[in-house]
C-alpha cells in the first residue's frame, strides 16, 4: 500500500504540466497559512481561524513545510498535498471494501481522490483543498465497520482531521451509530472546532456572504456535479448528466429498498453539501462540486454492488474520466501550469531585497532589510505573497 500510494502521489504531482506543482503555490497555501505563519507561532497558528473556522491539516502541513528554506517550500506543499489525496485513495478502496465487494467499484470510488477530474482546475497538490478529499473520505470512514484494528483507527483519524480542518464533515454523525471509535473522532474534531468557535471568534473571521437562491444551486448541481461526475470534457454538460441519470437508472433496477441505504445516503449527502456550500458561500465555485460530485460517485457504485449491474460500465466511465482529465482533455490545471516558477520567484525577490541596500552601509542595510518586504507571485493570476527580506535573503543565500 506504501508503493501504490508513493505511485499516486507521483501521478499527481505529473499531471500539472507548465511550470508544475513542485514549482508552484496554490492560492490560499500562500497568501494566507504561509503568509500568517511569517507572524504568529506554529501552536498559535493550529488555533487561528480563517474564513469562519480552523484548518487543522493545512496549517500543519504549512509549519512542517517552513521547517524547509524558502525555495523548497512549494515542493513540500505540493507532495504533502499529492500524499493526503493519494493516502485517503488508498483508504477509501479498502474501507469500502466490506459495502461494495469489488475490486473494480473500490477503484472507482476511490479514483477521485488519487487523480480527480471534477474541479482539477483548484483541487489536488496542494493543501488548501486537501478539505475537500478528507470531507469525501469520512464519508467512507464513518461507514467503515471492518475488524482491522488499525484501518479503525485510520478512519477515526481521517474524520477527527476532516472535521478538524472543515466542519461541514460532520453532516456525516447520522452514520455513526454503533460505531464508537469513529464517533470519539467527530466529538474530537467538533471539540477542536469549538476551540475556534468560543475562544478565537472564528464565526466573526467569515464574512457574510449567504445566499439562499435554491435554483441557483439545483442548477448549478445540475450542471457541474451531475453533468460532469462522469464526463470529464468541458461543455455538453447535458450528456453528461443524461448519462449519469441512466447509469443511475440501470444500477437501481432490481435494487430492493432496504438494501439501498449507502446509495440513499451518498445521493442525499452529495445534494446536501453543494447546496449547503453554495448557500453558505454564497457563490458558485468549482471547488465544491467535488465532494459532491464524488459522493454521487459512491451512490451509484454502491447501487450497483447491490444490484449486481452495471459494475464494468461505471469502471470504464470512471478509467476514461481518470485518463481524460490526466492527458489534458479535461478541464485540467492550467491556473496552476501556467503560474510563475515559486523558486524563480523567489531568487529575484532575493536579488531585489539585496540590490535595495547594496548602497547602504551594513547596519541600515540589516535593519531596513528586516521592516521591507518584497512581492513573491503565485497561483492563480493576481495572488501574492509578501515576504520580508530577512527570510529571503537567509534562505536563498543559504540554498
Amino acid at each position: 500500500m506504501v508503493a501504490l500510494t508513493a505511485f499516486l502521489t507521483l501521478l499527481s504531482l505529473l499531471r500539472v504540466r507548465g511550470t508544475g506543482a513542485i514549482d508552484t503555490v496554490w492560492a490560499e497555501d500562500g497568501s494566507r497559512f504561509f503568509q500568517q505563519s511569517l507572524h504568529a507561532g506554529a501552536l498559535k497558528l493550529l488555533i487561528t481561524p480563517y474564513n469562519g473556522y480552523l484548518h487543522l491539516a493545512p496549517r500543519l502541513a504549512v509549519d512542517v513545510a517552513r521547517l524547509f528554506p524558502l525555495p523548497y517550500f512549494a515542493a513540500v506543499i505540493a507532495v504533502t498535498g499529492a500524499l493526503i489525496s493519494s493516502g485517503l485513495a488508498v483508504f477509501v478502496y479498502r474501507a469500502s471494501a466490506g459495502h461494495l465487494r469489488s475490486r473494480l467499484l473500490q477503484a472507482a470510488v476511490a479514483a477521485p481522490l488519487a487523480l480527480t477530474w471534477v474541479a482539477q482546475s483548484e483541487v489536488g497538490n496542494n493543501v488548501a483543498d486537501a478539505q475537500w478529499f478528507l470531507v469525501y473520505a469520512s464519508f467512507w470512514a464513518a461507514l467503515y465497520q471492518g475488524p482491522d484494528k488499525r484501518y479503525r483507527a485510520v478512519a477515526v483519524s481521517v474524520i477527527f482531521f476532516a472535521v478538524a480542518s472543515d466542519p461541514f464533515a460532520a453532516v456525516f454523525i447520522p452514520l455513526l451509530r454503533r460505531k464508537r471509535a469513529q464517533a470519539v473522532g467527530m466529538a474530537a474534531g467538533l471539540l477542536y472546532q469549538g476551540i475556534g468557535i468560543v475562544f478565537m471568534g472564528a464565526l466573526s473571521s467569515r464574512a457574510a456572504e449567504r445566499e439562499y437562491d435554491l435554483p441557483r444551486s439545483a442548477s448549478a448541481y445540475l450542471v457541474h456535479v451531475v453533468g460532469h461526475v462522469l464526463w470529464p470534457a468541458t461543455g455538453l454538460w447535458l450528456v453528461g448528466a443524461v448519462f449519469c441519470a441512466g447509469l443511475v437508472a440501470w444500477t437501481w433496477r432490481g435494487l430492493a429498498r432496504s438494501r439501498a441505504r449507502i446509495t440513499i445516503a451518498a445521493f442525499g449527502y452529495s445534494i446536501l453539501i453543494y447546496f449547503g456550500l453554495t448557500i453558505e458561500g454564497g457563490f458558485v465555485a468549482e471547488r465544491y462540486a467535488y465532494p459532491a460530485a464524488a459522493l454521487l460517485l459512491a451512490g451509484i457504485a454502491a447501487a450497483a454492488a447491490e444490484s449486481g449491474q452495471g459494475h464494468r460500465l461505471l469502471a470504464g466511465a470512471v478509467a476514461v474520466s481518470v485518463c481524460w482529465g490526466w492527458f489534458g482533455g479535461g478541464p485540467d490545471a492550467r491556473l496552476r501550469a501556467h503560474s510563475p516558477s515559486w523558486r524563480a520567484q523567489v531568487r529575484l525577490a532575493a536579488a531585489r531585497c539585496a540590490s535595495s541596500g547594496s548602497h547602504r552601509d551594513a547596519a541600515a542595510a540589516t535593519t531596513e532589510t528586516e521592516a521591507a518586504t518584497a512581492d513573491v507571485a503565485i497561483a492563480p493570476t493576481g495572488w501574492k505573497v509578501h515576504i520580508p527580506c530577512s527570510l529571503l535573503l537567509r534562505d536563498v543565500s543559504g540554498s
